[in-house]
């Protein structure tokens, strides 16, 4: 573990929840490696969000191109958007699922944070 990933993960859920840097290093000071966990499930998801958008992207395109075409032959059994209206879905899945998940790792460090919070300011005998 280095300590250049612990910062760029504190770094990272200092901008994506409502906590500061501090609340989040204390929290996290004996177990980095689990925020460093987080981050990278939480960066993976990211990537795969933008790669399924992109997919979705691509599909809705051959979608309007062979509606546009069904129309313009008016034979929509033919040329109609069978196949790309699948793809759209299958992606669209994609991209609600890692958003999902990403939204899920951020919560985590989130609760956490909230929880030690509260804990933190209670007396130990």
């Amino acid at each position: 573990m280095s300590e250049a990933k612990y910062d760029g993960a504190v770094n990272y859920f200092n901008q994506a929840s409502q906590y500061t840097m501090d609340q989040i290093r204390y929290t996290y000071d004996a177990d980095k490696n689990m925020l460093i966990k987080l981050h990278k499930d939480a960066e993976h998801h990211q990537k795969e969000t933008l790669e399924s958008a992109t997919g979705l992207a691509i599909a809705g395109v051959f979608a309007v191109s062979s509606t546009y075409e069904a129309l313009e032959k008016d034979n929509w059994s033919q040329h109609g958007p069978d196949w790309s209206l699948g793809f759209m879905a299958i992606f669209g899945i994609g991209v609600a699922y890692h958003i999902a998940n990403k939204r899920r790792a951020i919560k985590a460090v989130e609760r956490n944070v909230s929880a030690d919070k509260a804990s933190k300011n209670n007396i130990v005998m």
